[in-house]
């Protein structure tokens, strides 16, 4: 972190994997890392939770989507998270309608990989 700097602290493991008594830190980094710790995680937690929350009816759309059709491929689930509506039958084209080999999906890749 910014706060923390680039900079290595060690902790109280001995080289066998057991716990020593001898700190090779003070109590008050000790004390600010853990700190730093918590901040970080709960910054993480909280735009997790934004984000989560920001596409919950997309969500929520293709949990129902998958009760009903029990299985959704790509294109259903590309279609539903951005219009909100399975794409009818014509909006498939041959190659999303099988799925491709893995020999297919490499060399497309390789062509391609802004598109893939």
């Amino acid at each position: 972190s910014a706060k923390m700097g680039p900079m290595q602290y060690e902790g109280n493991h001995s080289m066998f994997g057991g716990y020593t008594t001898q700190k090779h830190i003070s109590e008050q980094t000790a004390y600010e890392l853990d700190n730093e710790v918590r901040s970080l995680l709960v910054e993480a937690h909280n735009i997790a939770a934004e984000i989560i929350q920001g596409n919950r009816e997309r969500h929520q759309l293709i949990a129902e989507a998958l009760l009903q059709y029990e299985t959704l491929d790509s294109v259903q689930i590309k279609s539903l998270y951005e219009t909100g509506t399975m794409p009818s039958e014509s909006e498939k084209t041959e190659e999303e309608a099988r799925p491709l080999s893995y020999d297919e999906v490499k060399e497309k890749m390789e062509h391609d990989p802004q598109n893939s």
